[in-house]
């Protein structure tokens, strides 16, 4: 198949969404498919990735009119693909859309919880998951041949909202990157108190509750903390951080994968009390690498029924709670590694080459049925 890989984001190995992309995009060469990829920089020629955003759907439209039709397949992230599915009309490409994440099962909980809990839930938040993200994926797979989803609760809803039908949706998963079962953490490490956080430090990923849980609980168990992939500065102030644990907490520049895996191996516990997450990549290279795991149940986590046996469960907007956790992960710290191991056999089967089978595969079968 001649596949054209559309990406609204930037052109990223070690991003989430953006890397995953370009590994998938590997996988099918390796299978012998022709994938070209397009990113919206290569478009537009910025840097600035809200402009990109917005550009890259009409410029899409404007450039590929002609040329699209070269191809066997569009595979489209999120809503990059829905104005040009629609200008190529009816003689054009198999047109798939795909998500890394929709993150809409999160943001329902969400407004559920606050309505409970008499909580407002923020304009900024509702306006990004219940109107824009909701809406430019539903443009996208309504105009769209099918949809791939990572989560298989994707999918469903999307078959639930009558965008598409059973047979024209496929959850795929993401593969785990092989860096990372490579920088497998030793089992027999000590504890020593180094946590790892990945990724933005706001409020969607839960970074206030984590911060409440490190000011209480860093002088006593004797906590530092290595801050990842946060494009922070490295000396920026944190919020909700006093001057005196900043001093316990290092933020790491961009680093490449070899280097970033190799800081998660040494650490000890991996944190996230993200309330709302696509598919929560960082995590699943945690897992991989053997790192134990503390986590809220979000992302790729919903479609694990034994989770907890991998995982130790965090509860959500609960600062005491994430606290009381580190608590337990020094004072047994063997129960933790316990998990890691499962949690590390789990994904050393979930593999690049097993999604790009699957997925080229469902190509090809929506190919021989449109």
């Amino acid at each position: 198949m001649r596949i054209l890989s559309l990406n609204p984001t930037e052109r990223d190995e070690a991003g989430g969404a953006a890397g995953a992309t370009i590994r998938l995009n590997a996988h099918l060469r390796e299978l012998g498919h022709e994938v070209d990829e397009l990113f919206y920089a290569d478009l537009v020629g910025i840097r600035n990735k809200s402009l990109g955003l917005d550009l890259m759907p009409a410029t899409a439209a404007r450039s590929l009119r002609r040329t699209a039709r070269r191809y066997d397949v569009i595979d489209a992230v999120g809503h990059s693909g829905a104005l040009l599915f629609r200008v190529l009309g009816k003689h054009r490409p198999l047109c798939i859309a795909r998500t890394a994440g929709l993150e809409h099962t999160d943001y329902i909980e969400e407004r559920r919880s606050a309505d409970a809990d008499g909580r407002r839930i923020s304009l900024k938040t509702r306006l990004h998951h219940g109107v824009l993200r909701l809406r430019s994926v539903e443009s996208a797979v309504r105009a769209a041949d099918g949809f791939v989803a990572p989560l298989a609760g994707d999918a469903d809803f999307v078959v639930r909202q009558g965008w598409k039908t059973s047979d024209q949706v496929i959850a795929t998963g993401w593969g785990t990157t092989p860096e990372a079962l490579r920088a497998r953490r030793s089992r027999s490490q000590p504890w020593r108190g180094r946590l790892i956080w990945c990724g933005t430090l706001i409020e969607r990923k839960g970074w206030s509750d984590f911060a409440r849980a490190f000011e209480t609980a860093w002088a006593e168990l004797g906590l530092t903390l290595d801050i990842l992939g946060s494009r922070l500065p490295i000396d920026a102030p944190l919020p909700g951080i006093s001057q005196a644990s900043r001093a316990r907490i290092q933020v790491h520049p961009l680093l490449d994968r070899a280097r970033q895996f190799e800081i998660m191996a040494a650490g000890d516990l991996f944190v996230s009390t993200s309330v709302s997450e696509g598919w929560h990549f960082a995590l699943q290279e945690a897992m991989a690498i053997g790192l134990p795991c503390a986590a809220t149940r979000t992302g790729l986590l919903l479609e694990i029924p034994n989770w907890h046996e991998m995982v130790f469960p965090l509860p959500k907007r609960a600062a005491a709670g994430v606290a009381d956790v580190f608590r337990q992960a020094a004072d047994d710290p063997s129960a933790f590694a316990e998990r890691a191991e499962r949690a590390r056999q789990r994904q050393r089967s979930l593999t690049w080459a097993y999604v790009a089978a699957k997925t080229a595969e469902w190509m090809s079968h929506r190919l021989r049925s449109t």
